[in-house]
């Protein structure tokens, strides 16, 4: 039984039309490059401070909110983005149900082999930091250096120094992060956000620069062959199912005209 929506019929055909694009992030493994700018999009068309009777931040003669305010719309966003989540995993879900009746994953050398053809591997992504690490960054006070208790070569003396160093951070930092007072908190997780909104642009900029060449996609073409023939085995393999594949695009050989293969 389907749960209650909580959107509207218009939000939910607007949210409709972003299916293609989860379904494609969650395909390269890249749904934390979908989340960002989908938001943005909702907060732009159903702001939260409309729906919380507060003055909108694009009106020019709008008042500043206060702090409290500020942590009502916070937290009021938060929550929206988990109803997004999860509104958009009941999709996917249903759609995976429509096509197979199940979400079971394929087996573990079956997906490995398909990644491993295709270039489908998740990629690295650079780690963001943790709320206590940003909050150690802030106030390197609170950590002094102790001095080296091992006497011997200053290699030595630098990995015993380094090994103190990082239970002295586990046992202090963590405790003032816990503590630490609200001010400071909103500060930290906001410099965190800052980061993780600078780590999704450079990687949205890194894809738009990586624009393949049309010897890349001749290389590509000349593959396909090769690759059904893996895939329809791989299939076979794992579910005892045989079909074809039929698949066409523009192709440089000929001056970009479509072409087939199958």
């Amino acid at each position: 039984m389907a749960p209650k929506s909580w959107a509207t019929s218009e939000q939910a055909a607007w949210l409709h039309t972003w299916m293609p694009e989860v379904i494609r992030r969650q395909a390269e493994h890249k749904l934390h490059l979908f989340w960002p700018s989908m938001l943005e999009a909702w907060v732009r068309k159903w702001p939260e401070h409309a729906a919380l009777g507060l003055p909108l931040p694009s009106d020019p003669a709008a008042r500043a909110l206060t702090a409290n305010e500020l942590a009502t719309v916070g937290a009021a966003i938060k929550e929206r983005k988990n109803k997004l989540e999860n509104w958009f995993r009941y999709q996917r879900n249903k759609v995976n149900r429509a096509n197979g009746g199940t979400t079971t994953a394929a087996s573990g050398s079956t997906a490995a082999r398909i990644q491993a053809m295709f270039n489908f591997a998740a990629p690295k992504r650079r780690r963001v930091h943790q709320p206590v690490e940003i909050f150690q960054r802030r106030n390197p006070q609170f950590v002094t250096t102790p001095s080296p208790v091992n006497p011997g070569t200053p290699e030595a003396q630098r990995k015993s120094l380094k090994s103190q160093r990082m239970r002295l951070c586990t046992r202090v930092v963590t405790g003032l992060w816990q503590d630490v007072n609200d001010e400071e908190r909103a500060a930290v997780m906001a410099e965190l956000e800052k980061e993780k909104a600078v780590y999704v642009e450079e990687e949205l900029a890194a894809e738009t620069t990586a624009e393949r060449t049309a010897a890349e996609y001749r290389a590509g073409i000349d593959t396909l062959d090769s690759a059904f023939t893996d895939v329809h085995k791989a299939a076979y393999k794992a579910a005892g199912w045989v079909g074809m594949m039929i698949v066409g695009g523009p192709n440089p050989r000929a001056a970009g005209e479509m072409s087939l293969k199958m």
